[in-house]
């Protein structure tokens, strides 16, 4: 009696996405977000909603994501992008929301926020600084928000096709950065 083996063949395929830390020691510290809100909403008729809300946002090391960055000279690797803490943020606002359904098949709603951000740098924020400056935020700032969102339903194959439009302020400039 013998042991017949079949080796199969393996081979490795690298990461869609790899990530390297902005930070000197090559460590960041995970966000934490605490969100708090009171809401109230309205019923309007048979397929409405109006609803007003007041939130607050308390953001320790906060993470940014940069995408494009060219740190050692060589030419930037698709799909790997640098993270790094930049400190903290408080968020206080207020926002509004009128949601409907104009036919059994299409619905949509609009939002608009409102709030003020105290942002307080820190971890990586000065080396975020050197290759991103709009990227680290100081001081207090207003911030608003615009999101409105249509979902059309087509009938047969039951898809249901949702587009999202959204204007922020709050965003960063965006711009390729080189070090």
């Amino acid at each position: 009696t013998g042991v017949q083996t079949c080796a199969l063949p393996i081979s490795w395929l690298p990461p869609e996405r790899t990530f390297s830390s902005l930070s000197p020691t090559g460590r960041f510290r995970a966000e934490r977000v605490r969100h708090f809100e009171l809401g109230a909403e309205q019923t309007l008729g048979r397929s409405g909603q109006v609803s007003l809300r007041r939130f607050r946002q308390d953001i320790d090391d906060q993470t940014a994501t940069i995408f494009g960055l060219d740190v050692d000279g060589s030419l930037w690797a698709a799909g790997h992008y640098n993270v790094a803490s930049m400190g903290a943020a408080t968020i206080d606002g207020w926002s509004v929301k009128a949601a409907g359904a104009v036919s059994s098949r299409v619905s949509g709603s609009i939002e608009y926020s409102i709030g003020r951000a105290q942002w307080t740098p820190g971890g990586s924020a000065r080396r975020v600084e050197l290759v991103a400056p709009s990227a680290v935020r100081r001081g207090a700032e207003q911030i608003q928000d615009l999101t409105t969102s249509l979902d059309v339903a087509i009938p047969g194959p039951e898809t249901r096709v949702s587009v999202v439009y959204r204007v922020d302020t709050s965003f960063s400039q965006i711009g390729r950065a080189h070090v």
